[in-house]
């Protein structure tokens, strides 16, 4: 037997994405209708045929605190998204310069303050790729394995 529960939703309060967003997480559990009648969305839950949702009080009653959650939720993202914006912005300029960080966002002309119209510093010197042997020179101890490093022999035990 299916169940029909019918409910408002003010618009002043819960916005038409939030409101989109919440249904999305519903569509498995019941049918949902949404129209918008004297400046509110009304929206009707309907069991499913084949599902075996008893209470479609409790559906729409967690449908409504998942609204609450989610508006809440965007708001303070929304409230936090520029001080976010600083630190992602700081982590990143941080990996590439040893100055301080002057708490400005890169533009896309110049991303993290690089102008790549200008030429860069050369990392390597012009005989460095002329000399067959640079790469067995390892000055910071990156090839260098466990067994030369600890001076202890890893013993392996013999599977059984």
């Amino acid at each position: 037997m299916e169940k029909k529960i019918k409910f408002k939703i003010n618009p002043k309060i819960i916005t038409k994405e939030i409101l989109f967003r919440v249904c999305t997480l519903y569509i498995e559990k019941v049918f949902i209708f949404i129209d918008f009648i004297d400046n509110y969305w009304q929206l009707e839950f309907t069991t499913m045929s084949s599902s075996k949702l008893q209470d479609i009080e409790g559906i729409a009653g967690e449908f409504k605190n998942m609204l609450v959650s989610e508006e809440l939720r965007e708001y303070l993202s929304a409230d936090t998204r520029v001080v976010k914006q600083m630190i992602v912005s700081k982590a990143l300029y941080g990996a590439g310069h040893d100055d301080q960080f002057d708490g400005t966002v890169a533009s896309n002309d110049s991303l993290l303050g690089v102008d790549y119209k200008k030429p860069q510093e050369q990392i390597f010197d012009e005989d460095f790729f002329e000399d067959e042997d640079n790469y067995l020179e390892d000055p910071l101890g990156i090839a260098v394995s466990w067994t030369q490093k600890t001076g202890k022999e890893k013993k392996v035990k013999p599977i059984k």
